[in-house]
């Protein structure tokens, strides 16, 4: 029979990153973009602050919500009536990026 290893109470479970990272997996997408992906948790309603991932006339933008516009990532202002038209998908949770690429010289 023997007796149970000393090293038990050190033992760490494999990195699960399901865990870790997607609270609701049944509503969350993986967005790929240039610079790597993002997950989209499409069950969490937005509130000011939360970075979006949004559809506006057929074109995928990213953008922060503020009290009455959206701020997106090329600096562009959606207020007003171009709120309108916005389809939100979710709110960004994780943004994902390479650290390593061959085609980018380490500085």
């Amino acid at each position: 029979m023997g007796f149970p290893s000393p090293a038990a109470d050190y033992q760490e479970s494999a990195l699960n990153l399901n865990e870790i990272m997607i609270s609701h997996p049944s509503a969350t997408i993986l967005v790929p973009t240039a610079n790597g992906w993002l997950l989209v948790d499409k069950s969490i309603s937005p509130v000011r602050g939360n970075q979006l991932y949004f559809l506006l006339w057929g074109q995928e933008k990213i953008g922060v919500l503020r009290h009455n516009s959206i701020i997106c990532t090329d600096g562009e202002e959606v207020r007003g009536e171009a709120l309108e038209e916005i389809t939100v998908v979710g709110v960004i949770t994780w943004v994902i990026t390479r650290h390593w690429d061959r085609e980018s010289p380490t500085i």
